[in-house]
């Protein structure tokens, strides 16, 4: 999980500090906060609803119920932060985006020799943090481009609907301990709401 640097920026692996407080609290205030969640009632039924027609076509055949949640889920909040589906048939980028960071969970959640030899650690042994550098390039890449594309339509005027990365790029701190997140900030705070939906299909499964 240090690829790109990942670990310095996310709320799960950032070290205590500062910038980690000002991280947790966008999260309290912003997006877990009651009035939050309850205005994202609607979202929330349309995925299900989305959820159930990808199994009504299912012909019959065997469902993956357990997929279809996850995917569900994985969408919810995908329009939470960025008001788009991330997955679904038609979706080329947001299957991509998916399977880079399902590729970056099963990358890290391997048994890696270096943990057992530290001085082998820089040979890369099995190619772990080689594969987690390609495919976390690949999410940085898509999710960078979500970004962009926000800040283009801001510039433009575009858009009436403020969703969470409005707060990420609007956000200019707390109490002066931070000033406005970086761009790589606003990826990684991105892609970290994804691991653990990731993280709970792991453990679900």
């Amino acid at each position: 999980m240090t690829a790109h640097g990942y670990h310095n920026g996310s709320l799960a692996l950032a070290p205590y500090g500062s910038a980690w407080r000002v991280l947790r609290r966008i999260c309290t205030v912003e997006m877990f906060a009651n009035k939050r969640i309850n205005e994202t009632g609607e979202i929330r039924g349309r995925c299900v609803e989305n959820m159930l027609t990808w199994i009504g076509n299912g012909n019959g055949n065997a469902i993956p119920v357990g997929r279809f949640v996850f995917l569900a889920a994985f969408n919810m909040l995908g329009n939470l932060m960025l008001s788009r589906d991330l997955v679904g048939p038609e979706s080329e980028t947001g299957m991509e985006f998916y399977g880079a960071m399902k590729r970056v969970m099963e990358w890290s959640g391997r048994p890696n020799v270096s943990d057992l030899f530290p001085w082998i650690r820089c040979i890369d042994l099995q190619g772990l943090k080689r594969r987690a550098n390609r495919d976390m390039g690949i999410a940085f890449g898509i999710a960078s481009g979500f970004v962009n594309e926000r800040i283009k339509q801001r510039e433009k005027g575009g858009g009436n609907d403020r969703d969470f990365l409005d707060v990420l790029l609007e956000f200019e701190g707390y109490n002066g301990e931070s000033g406005k997140l970086s761009e790589t900030e606003i990826i990684i705070f991105i892609l970290d709401e994804e691991v653990f939906i990731l993280f709970d299909k792991m453990y679900l499964c």
